[in-house]
């Protein structure tokens, strides 16, 4: 065939080798989910899921958040906040989008306006740690380290195992000028995670403080091992080995990092925005479809009315059969799947479509009354739009 495999896909960058596919099937690198594999793509893909004329809330809520994510990992912080802020007026109760706008105006140094965002998460979702991480993190840009260490208080004793928390509180203990006790969160974090490069760099920040510059230097020599290009890791050394080799009078203590832990969006495997200052993205699993059951009425059993004196009583009726155990009840179908799965599953097989086979979509779609450019066998945004207006509308495609 003349054209051939279709390749020039919305005027984009060459389609990068697909990722494996995960969890629901959704492969990573062209669509509105996999935002991390590629932001200027998911951009378009979520554009076109906005723009083609979708009405369903949860669906167009799940653009705006993904869009948000990109626009973040690209560094449009303006325009990840107006989309997350869109994707919270539609579905008001997701703690997610809260989260992830509270993240922006934390990297903005909004520091008020991100305290909001978590506090409102957290009345949302009081059992999740990383909200708690997230809004000591804005009390830690506010130099207010106590409420800092009693947000991670709490993150902790929601969840003990998580080395990040440890870390944060550690650094917010340092502030306070309590280096024994940062020094005790930070050996904890090691150990749950001996490859965590930040807690190496904050527990040597915490020695230096103490005046032990060697057992400082050999942190930095341990978080440097571990991270080559850790720039503040390599200056905290320096600063340790002068002070060693001179003595000079107290200086500024170098400022220990904290993490910022992002959070999960609905739908699998869907990105989030990049934490900051030390970006180490934190995916979870999502949770598990409820099981649907299927529930046996009870059939009760008629009673025998009792026979009347001199008169002949009929003879009751046989109870009915019990159900054959060859023919159990049906089961509930489970839901099929939605127009944001159908859509994406739409654009991956247009993708790698030849150009007879979009000009069979143009024209289908230019008969329905959704498109109106021309039958050229070129994938546009206009031809992704238009598919998404069909879909929604149910009308029936190649």
């Amino acid at each position: 065939m003349v054209a051939g495999l279709f390749c020039a896909v919305l005027a984009l960058a060459p389609r990068p080798a697909m990722a494996q596919e995960t969890g629901d099937g959704a492969a990573q690198g062209g669509s509105c989910r996999a935002c991390d594999a590629n932001p200027e793509r998911c951009l378009d893909a979520c554009t076109a899921l906005i723009e083609g004329g979708l009405r369903d809330p949860g669906t167009l809520s799940k653009a705006f958040k993904n869009r948000g994510d990109a626009h973040a990992r690209k560094g449009a912080l303006d325009a990840a906040a107006a989309d997350y802020g869109r994707a919270m007026t539609l579905t008001p109760g997701d703690a997610a989008a809260v989260n992830n706008r509270g993240i922006v105006f934390n990297r903005q140094g909004r520091f008020d306006a991100a305290i909001g965002d978590f506090s409102r998460a957290i009345t949302l979702e009081p059992g999740r740690p990383a909200f708690f991480i997230n809004r000591a993190r804005a009390h830690h840009g506010k130099k207010d380290y106590t409420a800092a260490v009693a947000d991670l208080d709490h993150a902790i004793a929601l969840n003990p195992e998580d080395p990040r928390a440890l870390n944060n509180r550690a650094g917010a203990l340092m502030m306070l000028g309590r280096h024994d006790a940062a020094i005790r969160d930070l050996d904890r974090a090691i150990t749950l995670d001996p490859d965590y490069p930040v807690a190496f760099n904050n527990r040597g920040i915490a020695r230096a403080g103490q005046g032990d510059f060697t057992a400082a230097i050999r942190d930095y020599d341990r978080a440097l091992a571990l991270r080559s290009d850790y720039a503040k890791a390599r200056e905290n050394r320096q600063q340790a080995v002068r002070k060693q080799r001179q003595a000079p009078a107290e200086t500024l203590a170098p400022e220990p990092a904290m993490e910022q832990v992002p959070a999960l969006l609905t739908g699998a495997p869907e990105p989030v925005a990049a934490p900051q200052p030390d970006p180490e993205p934190a995916r979870t699993s999502p949770p598990p479809a409820a099981a649907t059951a299927a529930t046996v009425a009870q059939v009760p059993t008629a009673p025998v009315p009792a026979p009347a004196p001199r008169m002949p009583v009929a003879a009751a009726p046989p109870p009915p059969p019990p159900p054959s155990p060859a023919s159990p009840p049906p089961l509930m179908a489970p839901p099929g799947p939605s127009l944001l799965d159908r859509f994406l599953a739409m654009e991956n097989t247009l993708r790698t479509a030849d150009a007879a086979t979009i000009v069979r979509y143009q024209v289908r779609l230019r008969e329905t009354g959704h498109y109106a450019g021309a039958a050229d066998g070129r994938l546009s945004r206009a031809l992704l739009q238009a598919v998404a207006a069909c879909m929604e509308a149910g009308c029936t495609l190649p």
